[in-house]
């Protein structure tokens, strides 16, 4: 009889404990997010890679509240880098029949810091954060922490973090070899104490797509969703970048150079675009990593540096900001899946990237 007495005060006192918790609701205005998004009720739902959440939070425990949304056809799940009090824990992958996940529990009674990254691409889905758990009574506090700069950061795979963690260039795509975060244009965005909003899809271009692809949409038809798989646009007024990188023409010159006036006219004109949203903005195009004159038809890393040199002197002759920078091009001993660039082979390029801006003097005041 006891036991049963004990057991019965058990549940009652594990059920009380779960009815305790604090619902922080994901549009309050104490969480911080980079990225695109669209407010769904109390709810937000985005999919770009490297979106984050930051959060300050009371108490010992923080439960993460979020729904899965894969994409029709695909086999897996958005994974996220979650970081607490400023270290890594282990990666969250999310799941298609769970919404609730522990993020930490004993911690100190004090505040605590949290960080979300979304590690994986639009192509796997998008994901409704519905918000935290806390401890009963604690609440959400002010973010304050300003970035020095806000970067957005358009591009394809490589931007993506596409086979990143992969062992070699055997393997193919998998949600758990991708992370957005640790690509060049995140590696870049920290080095210069920035906010990176990323605008990137593997497979896509500027004017055709990998292997010729042109039935899918190109890089400038993707640009202006909130998130990928959605006819919902994003609202431009919310976030405002200083600088904008692209990283466009892999996947244009992977089957040979396209012909150059159109190309050069598409590029152009796609800035011109971007500008009128953000007209105080400098862009930076970039070539390099991928490409190179040893494997190709016809000399892509020569080509697109031309073809791009001469679309950066157009934009300058109508008064926009507007550099071309080269990153060095792969060390074959650095590749992860699908003969992508792997962690150090990013890391290298987004340290080499940051040390570029600075040279052009274009955030000298930043």
């Amino acid at each position: 009889m006891k036991t049963l007495s004990f057991l019965f005060f058990l549940m009652i006192s594990l059920f009380s404990h779960a009815q305790s918790m604090t619902k922080i609701t994901a549009n309050n205005k104490n969480f911080h997010y980079v990225g695109r998004y669209v407010p769904e009720g109390t709810a937000i739902r985005f999919g770009w890679s490297g979106f984050t959440i930051k959060a300050k939070f009371q108490g010992s425990v923080c439960k993460l509240m979020m729904k899965d949304e894969p994409t029709s056809g695909t086999s897996g799940n958005n994974h996220f880098k979650v970081i607490i009090d400023g270290k890594e824990r282990d990666v969250l992958k999310l799941s298609s029949t769970k919404e609730v996940y522990t993020l930490a529990k004993g911690l100190g009674e004090g505040s605590h810091t949290l960080e979300l990254v979304k590690r994986t691409e639009g192509s796997i889905g998008n994901c409704l954060f519905k918000g935290i758990g806390l401890a009963s009574g604690k609440k959400l506090l002010p973010w304050t922490e300003k970035a020095a700069l806000k970067i957005e950061l358009i591009g394809n795979s490589i931007t993506c973090g596409y086979g990143i963690e992969g062992e070699d260039e055997w393997c193919g795509f998998s949600d758990s070899t991708e992370d957005a975060s640790k690509s060049f244009a995140s590696i870049a965005s920290q080095k210069l104490n920035a906010e990176a909003s990323l605008v990137a899809y593997s497979g896509r271009g500027l004017v055709r797509n990998f292997a010729g692809d042109t039935k899918d949409p190109v890089i400038p038809q993707l640009y202006d969703f909130a998130f990928p798989h959605s006819p919902k646009d994003w609202d431009f007024g919310k976030w405002t970048p200083d600088l904008v990188v692209i990283h466009l023409g892999t996947n244009d010159f992977y089957m040979g150079s396209p012909e150059r006036s159109a190309w050069v006219k598409a590029y152009v004109a796609f800035v011109q675009r971007i500008h009128k949203k953000y007209p105080k903005a400098k862009f930076v195009l970039l070539t390099g990593i991928m490409l190179s004159d040893d494997w190709s038809k016809d000399k892509a890393l020569t080509n697109i540096n031309s073809y791009v040199k001469e679309t950066v002197q157009k934009l300058q002759a109508q008064g926009i900001a507007c550099h071309h920078i080269q990153l060095t091009t792969m060390d074959p001993d650095r590749l992860g899946c699908d003969y992508h660039p792997n962690a150090e082979q990013q890391r290298i390029n987004g340290l080499e990237l940051a040390q570029k801006i600075k040279a052009l003097g274009i955030i000298a005041n930043k």
